[in-house]
């Protein structure tokens, strides 16, 4: 999970990731804890290539926080570990999320 993770935010160029107001870690995070869950759940290709899908669907994470020193940022980290973690999940369960997710 933790390479996705990065291998991914890298993949983002984050310089770039950060221009559109994206946190980098908020959404690749939400696809490294699908990995990482995935994994322990010893889920399929077709069941992981679900849960990606349905991870793009969730990945968010705004800079806002960044203008009044919101707590967002705390919020996002959390929320990508557990979005990651209900996305394996209803992959798990036969749930069919989309098989592309950019």
């Amino acid at each position: 999970g933790y390479e996705v993770c990065c291998r991914l935010g890298n993949a983002l160029d984050p310089t770039s990731h950060y221009a559109r107001g994206f946190h980098p870690t908020a959404t690749a995070g939400t696809y490294g804890a699908a990995a990482a869950a995935a994994k322990l759940f010893g889920l399929s290709k077709e069941q992981i290539i679900s849960a990606f899908g349905v991870s793009g669907s969730q990945a968010a994470g705004s800079l806002q926080f960044l203008v009044n020193g919101a707590w967002n940022k705390r919020y996002q980290v959390g929320a990508a570990a557990m979005n990651g973690v209900i996305a394996a999940t209803l992959a798990r369960n036969d749930f069919i999320g989309s098989s592309d997710s950019v």
